[in-house]
């Protein structure tokens, strides 16, 4: 009888970031669009109730509301953090609303109705994003602004060698306000995504405020310019012009939300669509709670649904504001690149030991009592000497090039991938005695993962160190060989199942880094 014992045993170590998947339980959309639900009609466009449905509603974030009054004792307020005395008004407090009013049966609710607020006053708001930064917003939300379109600062003769005077001399407030207030913004953007609220006003572009990014550069990565978007799909702003990468629509005519004193009413303007954004970079916030600022803009920007012209386009940007999208992002039916990434990764690790295993195996059944010598590390002239390494020999070293594909069949909610693997690996071995060896060997892999729809793709390489070993006596073997693999993986996401539509832009990009080690032990006997 003829007895075989395979045993094959792989370990993970990855880097990645942790995401807090929140569930309601067995509620729908529908139990969540109540009378104070249906009150601003924003909540409905941006396809709140999605997200509410599978437990997203801003628990835990903090969002900043920079803006001119407030009347911060609202009942619709869940105790706000106040900073200095910000003035009672009207407009601040509709926009605080929008953003994150409570749930309680009563008027209407916010985008982010379990969001805490954090309210100033934006004269001085440089000093504010900082403060709101330090309390925790996850995102500092601006309805206010200058109604300058941003070429006439591009075109500004001081622009080319010194933009903060370029902006003194169209905007005003001096070079040293605006050194200050970029400076504060660029401190506040390491814990805080930035909005601004594009200008009501007609610009063939975007106007300064918003725009900022354009003119400082390194504004970018976590800034976000809204425009208003009416339920016809059409602008009711300035458009996105040339900050487009980093702008998008939300609702902002006729939206119902708090007012002074301890009342509800309707207004209009892109000062009612950017808090809607907040409440979203907020319930990103939730979703993922470790994301830096760049990667919630990311987030929020790369789920909206694409309307207009195809893509980015100068009008809407990256598209209407779709919190199902968002939260659709932690779907396992929408996401299942990422297992999928882990078991393409396991694939090559399995070609890996598939060609050190053929190597094992020509050693193992090719070699002879004659050719012994030639493999061997050194000359023994006993079993139990050790060996002289200078003798190793040529015939000790190979090459081999991997060439395979690896198939994953679809899932009732997943969908099929495929794997193709390229590499080559180096190796050099010999005999230890008459009846054992061993060997080294590396390698380099690249792996290339693809969905069946072509909406996910992956790139993964790989660096391989190898050890193995055999023995043979008899009518008895045992050999093993173990691997550490470093694997390196850039992912590429379009396939988001939102209620309205999906992102026509890539809907999420991922780096990451992950160790793995195996082991593969065989023995046989008569």
């Amino acid at each position: 009888m003829r007895l075989f014992l395979v045993l094959t045993v792989s370990v993970f170590v990855g880097l990645a970031s942790r995401v807090a998947v929140s569930q309601a339980g067995d509620l729908t959309a529908a139990d969540f669009e109540t009378a104070e639900y249906l009150a601003n009609i924003g909540l409905g466009e941006i396809n709140a109730s999605t997200a509410y449905a599978k437990g997203f509603t801003g628990a835990g974030s903090i969002i900043g509301i920079i803006d001119s009054g407030f009347q911060s004792n609202h009942p619709e307020f869940d105790n706000p953090i106040v900073s200095g005395v910000p003035p009672v008004g009207s407009h601040g407090t509709h926009v605080a609303g929008i953003a994150a009013a409570i749930k309680n049966d009563i008027g209407m609710h916010g985008v982010a109705y379990d969001a805490r607020l954090f309210l100033a006053s934006n004269s001085n708001p440089g000093a504010e994003f900082i403060n709101a930064a330090n309390a925790g917003a996850a995102v500092i939300s601006n309805s206010w602004g200058y109604d300058v379109d941003v070429n006439n600062v591009l075109n500004n003769g001081s622009f080319a060698t010194d933009p903060y005077q370029a902006l003194a001399n169209v905007v005003g407030g001096g070079a040293a306000f605006w050194q200050s207030f970029v400076a504060d913004s660029l401190t506040a953007q390491q814990n805080s995504v930035i909005l601004f609220a594009v200008a009501n006003v007609i610009f063939p572009d975007i106007d300064v405020s918003a725009g900022l990014p354009l003119v400082i550069p390194e504004l970018q990565g976590s800034w976000i310019a809204v425009v208003n978007v009416k339920q016809d799909g059409t602008l009711n702003s300035s458009p996105c012009g040339s900050a487009a990468s980093f702008c998008l629509g939300a609702p902002g005519t006729d939206i119902y939300s708090t007012v002074p004193v301890n009342t509800y009413g309707l207004k209009t303007g892109t000062s009612m669509a950017t808090p809607h954004v907040a409440g979203a970079v907020a319930i990103a916030k939730q979703i993922f709670p470790n994301a830096t600022p760049k990667q919630l803009t990311s987030a929020v920007l790369e789920t909206a649904t694409d309307i207009g012209a195809p893509g980015i386009d100068t009008s809407f940007g990256r598209g209407f504001l779709n919190l199902a999208n968002l939260a659709n992002t932690v779907n396992p039916a929408t996401a299942n690149l990422f297992p999928a990434s882990s078991w393409s990764n396991l694939s090559v690790l399995a070609h890996v030991r598939t060609t050190i295993r053929q190597r094992m195996n020509k050693k193992n059944n090719t070699e002879t009592d004659e050719s012994v010598e030639s493999f061997q590390l050194g000359k023994f002239e006993d079993e139990t000497a050790s060996y002289d390494a200078s003798r190793w020999q040529r015939d000790n070293l190979w090459i081999t090039a991997i060439g395979a594909q690896s198939n994953l069949d679809a899932g009732p909610i997943s969908s099929a991938y495929s794997a193709v693997t390229s590499g080559i690996i180096v190796g050099a071995d010999g005999r230890i005695n008459q009846d054992k060896n061993l060997g080294f060997a590396a390698g380099i892999t690249r792996s290339s993962l693809s969905s069946d729809s072509g909406q996910n793709n992956g790139v993964t390489t790989a660096g391989h160190v190898l050890t193995y070993g055999g023995w043979t006596e008899d009518n008895k073997f045992m050999d093993a060989s173990a691997q550490l693999a470093l694997f390196s993986q850039s992912l590429e996401r379009r396939d988001i199942s939102g209620a309205v539509g999906t992102s026509a832009s890539v809907a999420g990009l991922s780096s990451m880094y992950s160790v793995a080690t195996e082991v593969d032990f065989r023995a046989a006997t008569n």
